[in-house]
């Protein structure tokens, strides 16, 4: 029962992930959609609250000669919704990799849950037959000598 128990309490809980995931997605969809509000693909197109900024952070990109690179990184920021360098690069060899910094807690939830319920399962049933066979003094189905005193009666030899 312990196993079945734990089991319902974790699908109930996968199911309030599913929700949590679903609210994270329509958050990730909107926060894209507020950066690219007058987005060109171009960093040399950037808007910025203050004047200054925008011409210091344009004149250090543009001095540094990493503009494609800049415009680069922001696309797979805005594909997979993380940039780094190894991402970069899997991005310059395979190709768009939409929503990669993406995860769902459902998933990993139903994971470990399942993962979990078996490992109980199998606790659960070695304990259950050991005490099973004990109680009926089957004690060599369990490959076990009966060297305590208080046991040995209830082991047939």
């Amino acid at each position: 029962r312990l196993v079945q128990t734990f089991f319902g309490i974790g699908i109930c809980f996968g199911a309030v992930s599913l929700e949590a995931d679903r609210l994270w997605r329509l958050q990730a969809k909107q926060e894209a959609s507020q950066l690219l509000v007058g987005y060109t693909g171009r960093i040399r197109d950037a808007k910025a609250s203050r004047p200054e900024d925008k011409e210091r952070i344009r004149a250090e990109v543009l001095a540094s000669g990493v503009e494609d690179e800049v415009d680069a990184a922001i696309q797979v920021l805005l594909d997979s919704g993380v940039s780094s360098p190894a991402l970069q690069t899997a991005v310059s060899r395979a190709g768009k990799l939409t929503q990669a910094g993406y995860w769902s807690l459902s998933t990993v939830l139903c994971s470990w849950v399942t993962w979990v319920s078996m490992c109980l399962y199998y606790i659960t049933d070695a304990a259950e037959g050991y005490e099973h066979s004990k109680a009926h003094g089957r004690c060599a189905e369990l490959d076990m000598i009966c060297s305590d005193p208080a046991e040995a009666s209830r082991c047939k030899t």
